[in-house]
């Protein structure tokens, strides 16, 4: 079985990521979808903790809790760092 192909950011790609990772945000706010616009929120800060960038990482898990408020309590509770994410 062949495994899944790494996020872009694992893959020394990490500037294109961060383009998809924008757009997705963009499209999620266009759709008024805040539950992928934080979950899109988390991986965007979550990028930045694994490329060395701790410091720029702080502002997007932030945000996220502020858009989870109108999502489904599982992504409140990932917003909030308090659940895993599904498998």
């Amino acid at each position: 079985m062949a495994s899944a192909p790494a996020p872009s950011f694992e893959a020394d790609l990490a500037a294109a990521a961060q383009r998809h990772q924008l757009l997705g945000i963009r499209l999620a706010q266009a759709a008024g979808d805040h539950d992928t616009e934080s979950n899109v929120l988390g991986m965007l800060a979550y990028q930045h903790v694994a490329n060395g960038h701790p410091a720029e990482a702080v502002r997007y898990p932030s945000s996220a809790v502020e858009h989870a408020v109108k999502s489904l309590p599982l992504v409140r509770a990932r917003a909030l760092g308090g659940a895993p994410a599904r498998k």
